[in-house]
């Protein structure tokens, strides 16, 4: 897929903007007992710093992009964290082609992108449990509460996506037609 240097550098932008703003939402999320509360608090946030690239660029990668490029700083901090976060890009973008096969609509952006939170929170149980050998994410309990936190996440990405496509095209993306939900 090639990109623009304008699409190279949104994505470098995002991507940025999710290492810094993430931060100071994990700092956030690190106070709360709340089993899963690291991907609720940034959940809403994910899903709409992605839309706005996803929706101006319109190309399937994006998101893959974009986390490649998150991946690769925050590798630097974890190479595990850096590989929940590439697998989450690539799961998304995976289902999103699979279900949409472009993002040619408002809709298809704001059902995709909701997903991302979801994978991260998978991705991130899976390398936990089963790469690292830290059951820290044990304290989710059962499976039950993975799927109802997943539900709970998806839902809160759903928010975050539709408030971008509602905000954002005011002021940002108004070259794109098809904007309104």
């Amino acid at each position: 897929m090639k990109y623009t240097t304008k699409e190279i550098t949104f994505i470098a932008l995002t991507a940025a903007l999710m290492v810094v703003v993430g931060y100071v939402l994990y700092s956030v999320s690190a106070i709360l007992p709340i089993p899963g509360s690291k991907f609720i608090i940034h959940s809403s946030f994910l899903s709409f710093v992605l839309t706005l690239p996803v929706v101006h660029i319109r190309k399937i990668g994006t998101i893959s992009m974009i986390n490649f490029v998150f991946s690769f700083i925050m590798f630097f901090i974890s190479p595990y964290m850096g590989l929940a976060i590439l697998t989450s890009g690539l799961f998304t973008e995976i289902v999103g082609f699979l279900i949409f096969r472009n993002y040619n609509s408002s809709k298809k952006v704001l059902f995709t992108v909701a997903l991302y939170p979801v994978f991260s929170l998978l991705t991130s149980f899976f390398v936990t449990n089963y790469i690292t050998g830290n059951t820290i994410y044990l304290v989710i309990g059962n499976k039950l509460t993975l799927i109802v936190l997943s539900i709970i996440i998806y839902g809160l990405g759903l928010l975050g996506s539709y408030s971008a496509l509602k905000i954002l095209p005011k002021r940002v993306l108004h070259k794109n037609k098809d904007i309104n939900i």
